[in-house]
């Protein structure tokens, strides 16, 4: 993360390491700028709620190599669910009305996805709804 469009040593916020996708950090895009060579940045808030860096702004690189969305955008088939504390299934589109939990390691079969205000939720066979975090379920 960097306090400046310009990605420079002395303007190096924090340096994020690469980590396993339970752990990855994650980000609230607030706006787009350009270098002067013209390279995309995301203008960015912290919100990595046990971190050092939590509530930060600053700038990252939009490079896909090295970023990419935190809810799934398609329906995968079939989801793993990859979180320690598992997930849960909901009745309502919302995350409320609870109707099961998923221990981690569960396999479970996506009927579709949907969106929900600012993220996505994928609809299971059983017609309930869980989140697409990729930090909380993974492709099977």
């Amino acid at each position: 993360m960097y306090r400046d469009v310009q990605f420079t040593k002395q303007n190096r916020r924090h340096w994020y390491q690469r980590q396993p996708q339970t752990k990855r950090p994650q980000f609230v895009v607030t706006g787009y700028a350009r270098t002067k060579a013209g390279t995309l940045r995301y203008q960015i808030h912290d919100v990595n709620h046990h971190s050092a860096t939590d509530g930060q702004r600053g700038y990252i690189t939009a490079n896909s190599k090295f970023v990419m969305p935190t809810y799934y955008q398609t329906a995968p088939k079939r989801i793993k669910v990859i979180s320690p504390h598992g997930v849960n299934a909901y009745r309502q589109i919302n995350l409320t009305q609870k109707k099961r939990h998923y221990r981690v390691g569960t396999t479970i079969t996506v009927k579709a996805i949907k969106s929900y205000h600012l993220t996505t939720r994928l609809v299971l066979s059983n017609g309930t709804y869980v989140t697409a975090n990729k930090i909380l379920v993974a492709k099977k």
